[in-house]
């Protein structure tokens, strides 16, 4: 029979309403302009009804995973529990994250459960929300056929969301290097795409952690070029800073130049904020237009609170890139730079990004969230993501850093340890982003732009670029 039209799923009949058993498998209701179908006739308050397809909505799987084996192991004991089911989905190889992260994550999805019995016929096969692992429990215990002391059924669970293409996905993905955006950003007029000039030469201008970043930038100058060939960052000022020079083309800002002499060259259209130091050492302006790769490159890496820094070599990067980029570190790669007057300068370039920001969404009805997948597991993960801050200005939120995202698309512990590069089991897959409408719980298309790994290429054995379409 069909029922009347009720507020919310909470309130539809023996879920919400008493209606005892004249409530039958098949009875239509409505919430709001959803239709439900019941699935499940139970009493009071145990019913279970379904959502029929929704025109224009489509579904995207996170996987499955089995809850409940048809078996006298003690975990398909009667009654069961949410540890037990996490203990059944990791010994059936399905997808473990959906039960592991359910009860902060997952639980917002659209749930399938399908209930089969020994011989095969299946019982319950229905698509519904629950709050929390512990409410499939219940419901499981409930409805799933046992001897009083083991299940005789087995209960799978596939977790899926619901794209509503009115949901708009989050439009603009803004990948950001911090410690290259520390060393540019201050110049007048500065932006991190386009910096108005062509060297850290304002670097020196960031007060709060200029002190840090002149240490760690002579450190690699240091690794490059020698001990005592530049004045000690104590005495720094913007012209030892500027002795560190940068690309100010956008378009090839993360590129990095081939290992020739040919690869640098300065010429008259440059700004007068490039300085070099010669022997002495001391600082001068560049004495000669002409200048070649000396060889020898480095990088150097300063911590989330740029507070510390590190410098490791070219034959470091392989162990050292990934490690540090997954915990939140950030990385310039520097190389070195031989005029033939014998003045010496670095050009650093950006290593990828360490934080993403994106565009301004309201907190108060969406939930940003990033949905990431691995090599060797091709089911999606969700986490949810949370932006330090709203700039009204810019309309912009962030950032979201790297940490919060690096186990959606596979950034296993191995290899945050060991910084295992290659196309094989341990590399990372990608992610992409979503807003989850809070209200029922659907969600956008996923963005084009994706965080993925650049893996082996030339001076950069594993660093992560914001890339649009297909994989970098």
């Amino acid at each position: 029979m069909f029922w009347e039209t009720f507020n919310d799923y909470t309130a539809l009949p023996n879920v919400g309403t008493d209606v005892g058993p004249n409530l039958t498998l098949g009875d239509t209701a409505n919430v709001g302009v959803q239709a439900y179908v019941c699935v499940a006739a139970n009493l009071f308050p145990s019913a279970v009804w379904a959502p029929v397809g929704v025109a224009g909505i489509q579904t995207r799987s996170y996987g499955d995973t089995t809850l409940i084996f048809a078996s006298q192991n003690p975990n398909s004991a009667f009654p069961t529990s949410s540890g037990a089911m996490i203990q059944n989905s990791a010994a059936s190889g399905g997808s473990v994250d959906l039960t592991n992260f359910f009860d902060t994550i997952y639980f917002r999805c659209l749930i399938a459960i399908r209930v089969v019995d020994v011989g095969g016929a299946v019982l319950f096969d229905f698509e519904q929300r629950f709050g929390s692992l512990a409410d499939i429990a219940t419901w499981i215990n409930a409805n799933v056929p046992n001897d009083g002391s083991f299940f005789t059924a087995s209960v799978k669970m596939s977790v899926l969301d619901q794209i509503d293409g009115a949901i708009p996905m989050p439009p603009k993905v803004y990948g950001k290097n911090r410690f290259w955006a520390g060393l540019t950003s201050r110049a007048p007029k500065g932006f991190y795409w386009t910096p108005r000039t062509a060297s850290a030469y304002y670097g020196a201008n960031n007060t709060g952690p200029a002190p840090v970043f002149a240490a760690a930038l002579e450190d690699v100058w240091n690794l490059i070029h020698g001990v005592g060939t530049i004045v000690p960052s104590a005495g720094w000022g913007n012209k030892e800073f500027g002795c560190f020079w940068i690309n100010s083309n956008r378009l090839r800002r993360y590129d990095m130049p081939a290992f020739n002499p040919g690869s640098f060259f300065v010429t008259a259209a440059n700004p007068n904020t490039r300085f070099t130091q010669v022997p002495g050492p001391a600082t001068s302006p560049p004495l000669t237009p002409n200048w070649v790769f000396s060889g020898i490159m480095g990088y150097v890496a300063i911590n989330p609170t740029a507070t510390g820094w590190t410098t490791f070599s070219q034959t470091g990067a392989f162990n050292q890139l990934a490690k540090h980029i997954l915990e939140d570190w950030s990385v310039l790669a520097c190389y070195g730079l031989a005029g033939s007057d014998g003045d010496l300068a670095v050009q650093v370039r950006p290593a990828g990004i360490d934080q993403m920001f994106f565009d301004w969404y309201d907190t108060a009805t969406h939930q940003l969230e990033v949905v990431g997948r691995t090599r060797i597991d091709f089911h999606p993960r969700i986490r949810v993501l949370t932006p330090l801050f709203f700039d009204a200005l810019r309309r912009t939120a962030g950032p979201v850093s790297i940490s919060q995202i690096r186990d959606s698309f596979g950034a296993t512990s191995r290899q945050e340890t060991l910084g295992i590069v290659g196309r094989h089991s341990y590399t990372t897959g990608e992610a992409r982003f979503q807003l989850r409408r809070l209200q029922d719980n659907h969600v956008s298309p996923l963005t084009t732009a994706r965080v993925a790994p650049v893996i082996r290429r030339r001076a950069r054995p594993w660093v992560l670029r914001v890339t649009d379409g297909v994989s970098v």
